[in-house]
């Protein structure tokens, strides 16, 4: 009987500790803004920020290593994937002095991401409505990239999300506009609610997860 007593004893302990090492901390959404495109000013994007620690300076915001994310959700019916690459790139070019762009590991970890974006699911398919694009930190994985949760790149650190973030937030974002919203410096409601109604459909996000997973056995042959 005191066997038994010690072995569920044992048990429950084992559980809890498990349950608290699979514990991810909470994250707040930060801020969200509306992204259009720079010639038509068409809505592209709202992109959205979440953070452990909420807060209104992205000087803090770039130092904290706790969990933090970047969310793109696509509102457009129809967006290039190699117009949202050469976007991206233009922006962490013009943004890199203040993330590190001198580090040339971070160099490195650039180049891999879009390359890696480039040769990803996003070679054979364009963004549309309703996919989610992410960037995400977490203390113990470093920086990862993720379409409509499928991951398709990781890197270790968290120089290569500062540089991102900063994109957004830094010295020389797309606009004033888009870098108080996602600071939540000027808060629009109704963008905010837009934001958190937008998910990836079931069909959609199985497609990814398949060509993720036929591209990763291409390159492996």
């Amino acid at each position: 009987m005191k066997q038994k007593i010690v072995k569920m004893t044992f048990f429950i302990v084992l559980m809890a500790l498990t349950l608290v090492a699979n514990t991810t901390p909470p994250m707040t959404l930060n801020g969200v803004a509306l992204v259009t495109s720079v010639k038509l000013k068409e809505p592209l994007y709202i992109g959205g920020i979440f953070l452990e620690k909420p807060s209104n300076r992205a000087y803090f915001i770039m130092k904290d290593q706790n969990n933090q994310r970047i969310e793109l959700r696509i509102i457009a019916e129809k967006w290039s994937s190699y117009n949202f690459i050469r976007t991206l790139r233009a922006q962490v070019a013009l943004n890199s002095e203040m993330a590190f762009s001198s580090n040339p590991e971070i160099q490195r970890q650039i180049n891999q991401l879009l390359d890696s974006l480039i040769k990803s699911a996003l070679q054979h398919i364009n963004l549309r409505k309703n996919d989610i694009i992410a960037f995400e930190f977490s203390p113990g994985k470093g920086t990862t990239f993720q379409f409509n949760n499928t991951e398709l790149y990781n890197a270790p650190g968290k120089d290569l999300f500062n540089l991102l973030l900063a994109s957004w937030i830094g010295k020389h974002p797309p606009s004033r506009e888009i870098r108080y919203g996602l600071l939540g410096i000027e808060v629009d409601n109704n963008i905010r609610d837009q934001f958190l109604s937008i998910l990836p459909d079931v069909p959609r996000r199985k497609m990814i997860r398949l060509l993720s997973s036929s591209t990763v056995s291409q390159e492996g042959t």
